[in-house]
This record gives structure tokens, C-alpha cells and sequence, in this order.
């Protein structure tokens, strides 16, 4: 089943239907809404794009106690890329620290496995 922000009207895919009676946090503005109610939405595209800075976010490939990961297309450059945002618009200082120091770490590591980071902020 899937929803929509009621905030940033962000497309949500719901797994299990128990947490429809809960509060979700979107995991690409921050904000928190409650499910009781919501109904699957029926315009929802599931190649529905969204924009942040120069990526357009194409699909949610998981999400984690920290944000989520999304397939995405870098438009200056022209390619594929993963981009991580955090579940919050405004981190405190050390969960932005924490950010940075994992993507330094994660840029000083070169595999075929592994994705190469070119860019945080």
C-alpha cells in the first residue's frame, strides 16, 4: 500500500498494514503524520520523480535508523547515483558530525562492492 506525505506529498510504500495505525515520519522532509485514516492513494506513479538539488530521486531502495537511500539521477552529470538523506531536515550537531565523519570514511575506501561517495552536504 502506498501514501503520501501530507507535508511534501512524497510517495510511501506501507509494508504492514499494522502501522497504519501509527504516526510515520517521512524519511525525506522529517515531517511526522498519522496513518489512521489514510487510504492507498490511487494517482500514485511508481516511477513518480522528486527533486533534491541536482538528483532526481527515482525509487527508495531502503531505509535505515538513520534516513533513507534512494536510486537517483545526478542531472549534471549524467548518471546513476545513490544519494543518502537523513530522516530530519535539521540535524543536531553531532548526528551532522556523524554524517560527515561516515561519509569520509566511506570516500577513503576504493572496491568494486562498495559505493564511491563524491559528494555530501
Amino acid at each position: 500500500m502506498k501514501v503520501r506525505c501530507s507535508n511534501c506529498d512524497l510517495g510511501i510504500e506501507i509494508v504492514d498494514d499494522r502501522s497504519l495505525a501509527e504516526e510515520m515520519t517521512c524519511p525525506a522532509c522529517g515531517s511526522t503524520f498519522s496513518l489512521g485514516g489514510y487510504e492507498e492513494t490511487e494517482d500514485y506513479r511508481q516511477e513518480e520523480i522528486r527533486t533534491l538539488g541536482h538528483f532526481e530521486l527515482i525509487e527508495e531502495l531502503g531505509v535505515g535508523a538513520f534516513g533513507s537511500v534512494w536510486m537517483a539521477h545526478d542531472k549534471e552529470l549524467d548518471r546513476q547515483v545513490a544519494v543518502k538523506i537523513p530522516r530530519k531536515e535539521q540535524l543536531a550537531p553531532e548526528e551532522a558530525e556523524q554524517f560527515l565523519r561516515e561519509a569520509r570514511a566511506a570516500a577513503q575506501l576504493q572496491h568494486p562492492s562498495i559505493v564511491s561517495v563524491h559528494e555530501v552536504g
